[in-house]
């Protein structure tokens, strides 16, 4: 019976959110993309979208069983789906995709199997329990007009963003009750879905060799451990990396069907994290500037898609509401009796910064926690400049160069200006913020060291 719970589990928080975000992404009119690409980028889409709905759903106690909306948006996204005009065929396959896809299955399978072995361990430790999988419950059991007292005593930073626990309350409302592993499967997904679009922009823009050797790559970093758990990380990674990639796909000529979706991953990419926001910012900067670069008349071309980024600016909105309406505070941003964050990193500079500083070079130059692949996008780009030219960057490699060094600078200066002793503060928490930008260095790293000798656009 556990299995059919489970399994039940995954077609109301998993499947149907796929379903609908890939009939949302078909009805915006998208060039034929690949089945497995079409179904992560919706995955994401459609995670993003019924979020508020379980939100609303949470907030006015709905008298419906609470897997009534994702099943009813799963419907749409099938309706949606048929009635979108037929892609026109992907363009052929480019050489050594084969081997890509090959190396893409096994990362894949080698990710599910741990988040599987994962369930051998329920909910209990850590922020996976007392940050994320606690507000879950807090947001599942309610009644929302006391919702305060669960935040204020069982909640750990009740003040952090709410996409995380709303895509384990989906798991929850399948079943009606709270779970203790089961609820990881909607954030596990997300691990899939950054793992299937990274694999298909290495294929379109880095030699086949160089495209597997990173993807695999990856799966040495930390990314597979905290992509299994219910921690937000690799919640906020693939977001990141997914308006990452329809923003190039944007640039690439399809922007009036990509920008769209861009603009809603970064606002789930908001909502995901307090440092989303900055991730955000750092994404899109390297493509605002492009455009600023290329000229007023360009640069204002496209003013009226530059409304979609209401999206981000909402999402943030409403976080801040949130926190605001149930007496929330950060540690960071609202410590009392303390200056702000931007006058602490100014005044903790030369204490705090050294140890920063040489604290992230080591996380650069472990292997086990990155790969590498920051190091190796940092140091070959210029490199690569030297060597081949401005048209080493035709993949997407400035713009990656541009995201992860602003991700990673905006980090090490929110660590600069802490409130807590910043040796244990980069000990619990420095780790894992270079894996939010990790797919992207990824993907940069191997554009830049072994482009396509014609880039493609990604399938």
């Amino acid at each position: 019976m556990t299995l059919l719970v489970f399994l039940w589990i995954v077609v109301v928080a998993v499947v149907a959110p796929a379903v609908f975000g890939r009939g949302v992404l078909l009805g915006l009119g998208v060039p034929g993309l690949a089945r497995a690409v079409a179904w992560s980028h919706g995955y994401l889409l459609g995670q993003c979208l019924l979020a508020p709905l379980t939100l609303l759903q949470a907030r006015l106690d709905w008298p419906v069983h609470g897997a009534v909306v994702p099943l009813a948006a799963g419907a749409l996204g099938l309706a949606l789906a048929r009635r979108a005009a037929r892609p026109a065929p992907s363009s052929a396959a480019p050489p050594g995709a084969r081997a890509v896809a090959w190396a893409a299955a096994v990362a894949v399978a080698l990710f599910v199997e741990r988040c599987l072995a994962a369930a051998a361990d329920p909910i209990r430790l850590s922020d996976e329990a007392m940050n994320w999988a606690s507000k879950a419950k807090a947001l599942f059991l309610g009644p929302w007009a006391r919702i305060d007292e669960p935040l204020a005593h069982f909640v750990s930073h009740a003040d952090y963003p709410l996409f995380n626990p709303l895509a384990q309350a989906q798991a929850f409302a399948a079943v009606g009750r709270v779970l203790h592993w089961e609820n990881r499967a909607p954030v596990q997904a997300f691990g899939v879905a950054l793992l299937v679009l990274l694999a298909s922009a290495l294929a379109a823009r880095a030699r086949p060799a160089m495209a597997a050797a990173t993807l695999l790559a990856l799966l040495g970093t930390r990314l597979p451990a905290y992509g299994c758990s219910a921690y937000a990380d690799v919640m906020l990674a693939a977001l990141a990396f997914g308006a990452f990639d329809a923003l190039l796909r944007a640039r690439d000529g399809d922007g009036r069907r990509w920008w769209p979706v861009a603009c809603v991953l970064l606002a789930g990419a908001v909502a995901t994290k307090q440092e989303g926001l900055l991730v955000a910012g750092a994404v899109i900067a390297p493509f605002a500037a492009e455009r600023a670069l290329a000229g007023p008349r360009r640069a204002v071309a496209g003013w009226r898609r530059g409304a979609w980024l209401a999206l981000p600016a909402l999402a943030a909105l409403g976080q801040a509401r949130f926190v605001a309406a149930y007496g929330l505070a950060s540690d960071m941003l609202d410590a009392p009796g303390r200056a702000g964050l931007a006058a602490r990193i100014v005044a903790q500079a030369a204490t705090n910064g050294p140890t920063v500083l040489a604290h992230h070079l080591d996380l650069l130059l472990d292997g086990a926690a990155t790969g590498w692949l920051p190091l190796g996008l940092f140091v070959g780009a210029p490199a690569a400049l030297a060597l081949r030219g401005r048209v080493v960057f035709a993949g997407g490699g400035a713009h990656a160069v541009v995201a992860c060094g602003l991700a990673l600078t905006a980090y090490m200066a929110v660590f600069v200006g802490t409130v807590h002793d910043v040796v244990w503060h980069l000990a619990v928490a420095a780790a894992r913020t270079p894996l939010h930008v990790l797919p992207i260095a990824a993907l940069g790293r191997a554009t830049v060291a072994a482009p396509r000798a014609a880039v493609t656009r990604g399938p």
